[in-house]
């Protein structure tokens, strides 16, 4: 009787170690779609770390998974704009603070236009973020619905 008790246990301290662990630190999660290639390719398997950002802010070229507020679900995008920069888009090209951002991650030839072409200027506010897809042609991201709260973003995409 007593083994059965022990295992008994075990097996719900595993669960609930797995639960808190996928749902607070790590959790795996696969790619669909392809608004982050080159990067990443759909059905890509990559670990999420939801507990990076306790311990530090967002950074700039971050990928990161966040809710999507175009869908109401969640989707891979890249830390492009942080709080109070400046960030234009203009002529296809992406300026920081007025100076021209290289993407090294990106395409060659890779354009980054406003839905409508239209050159546009945004202040970044506080406590938020603007979001890209790496694949400009495809992704819905900061240039359709704004930019994103912290509290937008779970987490971090670890290598």
């Amino acid at each position: 009787m007593r083994p059965l008790r022990i295992g008994g246990w075990t097996v719900l301290l595993c669960l609930i170690s797995y639960w808190l662990i996928a749902r607070f630190i790590v959790v795996g999660v696969i790619v669909q779609g392809t608004s982050m290639q080159p990067t990443l390719h759909d059905g890509d398997r990559l670990l999420l770390n939801r507990w990076a950002y306790h311990y530090r802010e967002p950074r700039r070229g971050d990928m990161v998974v966040i809710k999507d507020p175009g869908h109401c679900d969640y989707a891979v995008k890249r830390i492009v704009g942080m709080p109070l920069d400046t960030l234009q888009l203009k002529s296809g090209e992406v300026y920081l603070n007025g100076k021209q951002f290289s993407e090294s991650y990106l395409a060659l030839g890779t354009r980054t236009y406003t839905p409508d072409g239209r050159d546009q200027m945004i202040l970044i506010g506080e406590k938020r973020y603007f979001v890209l897809g790496d694949n400009r042609n495809v992704s819905e991201d900061s240039r359709y619905y704004g930019s994103v709260r912290r509290d937008q973003i779970v987490g971090v995409i670890t290598n």
